[in-house]
């Protein structure tokens, strides 16, 4: 029911604003009021495109809109074009007006909200700027109002704050008295449009902009956007977010009778859990943006200090730069500092609690360490040292799109690790056969298939586990070729703290190759069905140089979790 609703809201949403991506002529009003504050507390979701005109003028300089705009890309724009004239085409017939038409609707900001105030329920808000296009709106308004009353839709209008509010009503499937609602109004260049009138009346009231009972106030959401501004000299990104997940589990289950007692046993296990203490998140997006393709940033918003299960997912800040053995052609780096220790304890706490009895999850933890032959805390998680590092590449023999990929977790104590390895070893028996490279025991793992090769090794106070064993051999090999010293890596460094909790790095001419050249040689044609003639794409290296580096970190904060993400623009 409840995502029936959301769905509806959302048909209704899409139908009049649009596709975005379409050039229009017009700006947005400078002095207009933004959505943040227009809608009342209670937001549990909120996405908004600060100005449409501004995105689409943003989209041809990033590299993908400049791959499409490419010479070598003629023939595959040529195909697009006079697929999407087929379709406005066919669309115009549809609607009784241009296609184009509904596609320059939306002007300025466009935002889409879910909000439940206070003692109601659950209602959607969509807010957009047309400016002087009223007349397209109207038509627009017409089809829509034809397609919701053949549905036996009734339609009324209300004066609220001197602005007539248009209001259809729907008979709610398997209720006899409730109402599914659909309203609108337009004031000032704007479309507001709704699932609760109430609603609608909350923004009215705001509409001058001048209250403080509004989202932009709400201490949670404006922390989230004071981190996550990505301009210096304009606090609006092309896309902004924001997310209370807790809310929305909560919603959802309060909306349906049937998972009322659900909703009660979830209330109150989120204490337990921690998860009460997880406020929200949210970010924002920019594109084409001084030297990035693409800038993010984001925040998640936990109440200090965390407990139950968010303590698990602790990750201290820390040195990341890349190891020696990662060597300098290495496509993709990431790497994280985990307290796992600390995981432990949460873990068996949580679980201490469930059970309702003290030192209850380490006894069973004693129990099952007998079966295994080591103790799951003293052998194994004691012996982790928190960094962990996860190379990937495409592998250019798999039959479909596959990734290889190797890990290494640090280790306190490398020969103490290598009992606990051995025990498991032997209960692996003949499915693992010991070979020597370079003075280290690599332990090859028997596979279903032939297109991976994984291994296991103990080597650089490091435990390697890797999906292909030629990347475990290549990062056992000396050499003087690091990433941590390559140019591309530098770049992409000096843009992060030198103290992390995750870092990543990749340098995407090297991952996309692979993959490009699998699908233009046809090798990966059943994955599409035929859908797409790959064999017009032009040759890589004719688009390389659109595809640069990419980066992104995330550091603890006094409120929670902050990160930010970067591509950095091609040639």
């Amino acid at each position: 029911m409840f995502l029936a609703k959301v769905r509806r809201f959302a048909v209704c949403s899409a139908v009049l604003t649009g596709l975005v991506a379409v050039p229009n002529l017009f700006a947005a009003d400078d002095e207009s009021v933004a959505s943040d504050q227009l809608l009342p507390p209670g937001v549990l979701l909120h996405v908004r495109i600060s100005d449409v005109s501004d995105l689409k003028e943003r989209l041809p300089e990033t590299g993908f809109g400049k791959i499409y705009q490419d010479e070598s890309m003629d023939k595959i724009r040529a195909k697009v074009e006079e697929a999407f004239e087929k379709g406005s085409e066919e669309a115009g017939k549809e609607l009784g007006f241009p296609l184009s038409d509904l596609l320059n609707l939306p002007e300025g900001e466009v935002s889409l909200s879910l909000i439940q105030p206070a003692g109601r329920t659950l209602a959607g808000v969509l807010i957009m700027e047309i400016g002087d296009q009223k007349e397209t709106l109207d038509k627009a308004l017409e089809k829509l109002d034809e397609a919701i009353t053949k549905q036996g839709a009734t339609k009324k209008t209300e004066t609220i704050e001197e602005v007539e509010v248009t209001v259809y009503e729907m008979d709610k499937p398997g209720s006899d008295s409730e109402k599914n609602t659909f309203c609108f109004f337009t004031e000032d260049g704007k479309f507001v449009g709704g699932s609760d009138i109430a609603v609608l009346q909350d923004v009215l009231s705001r509409w001058d902009g001048d209250s403080d009972d509004v989202l932009a106030e709400q201490e949670v959401y404006s922390y989230i956007r004071e981190k996550c501004a990505t301009r210096s000299d304009d606090d609006s990104s092309v896309i902004e977010y924001y997310i209370d997940p807790m809310g929305l589990l909560m919603a959802g289950l309060n909306s349906s009778e049937e998972l009322s007692t659900q909703a009660l046993m979830v209330s109150a296990y989120l204490p337990t859990l921690g998860l009460d203490k997880l406020k929200a998140l949210g970010g924002n997006l920019d594109i084409a943006e001084g030297d990035f393709d693409v800038h993010s940033k984001s925040f998640i918003y936990v109440d200090q200090p965390t407990s139950g299960l968010l303590r698990a997912f602790e990750f201290p800040a820390t040195d990341l730069a890349p190891p020696a053995w990662v060597g300098a052609g290495t496509p993709a780096y990431n790497a994280m500092n985990w307290d796992a220790a600390g995981a432990y304890d949460a873990i068996t706490e949580m679980a201490d609690t469930f059970l309702g009895q003290p030192g209850a999850a380490a006894q069973q933890v004693t129990q099952m360490s007998t079966q295994l032959g080591f103790h799951l805390k003293d052998d194994l998680i004691d012996h982790l040292a928190g960094p962990i590092v996860i190379l990937s590449d495409v592998n250019p023999e798999a039959t479909q799109v596959g990734q290889k990929f190797l890990a290494a977790v640090k280790l306190k104590d490398s020969a103490a690790f290598q009992e606990t390895l051995n025990v498991l070893l032997q209960k692996a028996g003949s499915q693992v056969s010991e070979r020597d490279f370079e003075g280290v025991k690599i332990y090859d793992i028997q596979a279903p298939n032939e297109e991976i090769h994984p291994a296991i090794a103990i080597a650089k106070d490091n435990l390697f586990v890797t999906s292909h064993a030629d990347m475990l051999e290549a990062a056992l090999r000396s050499s003087d070729d690091s990433l941590a010293e390559s140019e591309g890596y530098k770049k992409i460094a000096k843009l992060m703290p030198s103290q992390c909790s995750i870092v990543s790095f990749s340098d995407l001419r090297k991952q996309m190759k692979p993959t490009y050249d699998m699908l233009k040689s046809g090798k990966l044609d059943g994955a599409f069905e035929g859908q797409v003639d790959f064999s017009d794409f032009p040759e890589f290296e004719k688009i390389e140089k659109y595809f640069s580096l990419s980066g992104s970190f995330t550091i603890p904060d006094e409120k929670g979790v902050y990160s930010e993400g970067f591509m950095l623009g091609g040639e």
